[in-house]
């Protein structure tokens, strides 16, 4: 029982509790907030439910709980278990127009990490957005500034371990297949990452650090280089576990 009760101590640090809208550069309730958030959960419509997104709430849920909000005019919500946030999405979305605020809370590293990135993502590139971050019990503040994501990324700048793969988004026609993750677009021959068995056209879909859609999450779950680094990988229809040295 203890060790359960450190283990969710430990993730608990991780998890954010965020405001509806970043303050700085919050929406105005409206129809050009309602096109932008209605296209940004179009545009996720087919990866909501699937990957490191499996465990999110389906559309019709999370529209019932939006309107439900906006109904009742409710003000302060507590989102338990954001997934990746498509409910806390839709939430949010219904507090811009009740002038309230959501409290999204998730246990898991990777969803929370994913999460964020989808809150991130309703945002305009270079955009500065102040997220309110409690850690450890400690309420505090975090700014920061939004960025166009990489199209490609070498190894060197994920971990040593990967040196001589290149990394890219995974092509729509594997998404469509149900597929998340990112793409081993070549390994040079006689590299690190050759030697530890990584082959070009193989599908990253988690790592140590946790699941993860795109590159962006692949980033974000080696932030902390982990002792270890597994990668599970598909290829020719089959996943395995690579041990990367």
């Amino acid at each position: 029982m203890k060790s359960h009760r450190r283990l969710f101590l430990s993730a608990a640090a991780a998890t954010l509790a965020l405001p509806a809208w970043a303050r700085d550069a919050a929406p105005t309730a409206g129809p050009a907030l309602d096109a932008r958030v209605q296209a940004f959960l179009d545009s996720k419509r087919g990866e909501w439910r699937r990957g490191v997104n499996l465990w999110n709430v389906p559309e019709g849920g999370a529209r019932v709980m939006h309107d439900l909000v906006v109904q009742r005019g409710h003000r302060r919500i507590l989102d338990i278990g954001t997934s990746t946030g498509h409910s806390a999405l839709w939430l949010a979305w219904a507090a811009s127009k009740t002038g309230g605020r959501v409290t999204t809370i998730e246990i898991d590293p990777g969803r929370h990490a994913e999460a964020l990135r989808n809150f991130q993502g309703l945002q305009a590139p270079n955009a500065r957005v102040v997220l309110d971050v409690r850690r450890d019990g400690k309420p505090l503040q975090v700014t920061t500034g939004l960025h166009e994501a990489p199209k490609a990324l070498a190894g060197t700048q994920l971990d040593p371990r990967l040196t001589g793969a290149k990394f890219a988004e995974l092509p729509e026609s594997l998404r469509r297949q149900g597929l998340s993750g990112v793409l081993v677009e070549s390994v040079a021959r006689g590299s690190r990452a050759a030697q530890s068995g990584l082959r070009g056209g193989d599908v990253v879909l988690a790592s140590s650090g946790g699941e993860f859609s795109d590159l962006t999450g692949f980033r974000a779950a080696l932030q902390e280089t982990p002792e270890q680094l597994v990668l599970r990988v598909l290829r020719g229809g089959r996943s395995g576990t690579l041990l990367m040295r």
